[in-house]
């Protein structure tokens, strides 16, 4: 039987001293498996970010995606550390969850960070390779909303 899943969203501060043991653990984690952690993890954008989680009654922590808010007005949300634990299908719940939070809530163009595999996971939403703006993080892929599917 399939466990209901809690997707939850919170500003850095509204987050208790448990959930951000429990959300940096699982980064570092699910980070370290993808070969992706060859940065300091904690880049000093966790406290100006949105954290969104998903729960699971039998399983807690299971996905996590940060959305960093802009520098500027005229920059976009960018959207990382996108991780789901493995064997769950919950790749596109992640997206779907992710995109309608900041539709919701932001009127600014988004972008992201992904791996190669995750690419797949933002086409259908209407995402291309950015090409004129490196990734932050080395080996990352930087893509942005050109259309809306």
């Amino acid at each position: 039987m399939r466990s209901q899943i809690n997707w939850v969203r919170r500003e850095f501060h509204q987050l208790s001293t448990d959930e951000l043991y429990s959300l940096m653990s699982f980064r570092q984690r699910h980070l370290l498996r993808q070969n992706s952690l060859q940065q300091v993890d904690a880049d000093g954008r966790d406290p100006l970010a949105w954290h969104l989680f998903a729960l699971a009654a039998d399983q807690g922590l299971i996905a996590y995606g940060r959305i960093c808010l802009p520098d500027s007005p005229s920059e976009a949300l960018l959207i990382d550390r996108l991780l789901c634990e493995p064997g769950l299908p919950l790749e596109g719940s992640l997206v779907a969850e992710v995109l309608a939070f900041t539709d919701d809530c932001f009127d600014l163009p988004v972008e992201c960070e992904v791996t190669d595999e995750q690419m797949t996971w933002w086409h259908p939403y209407g995402f291309d390779i950015v090409v004129d703006r490196p990734a932050n993080r080395h080996g990352m892929i930087r893509m942005q909303r050109t259309s809306t599917p």
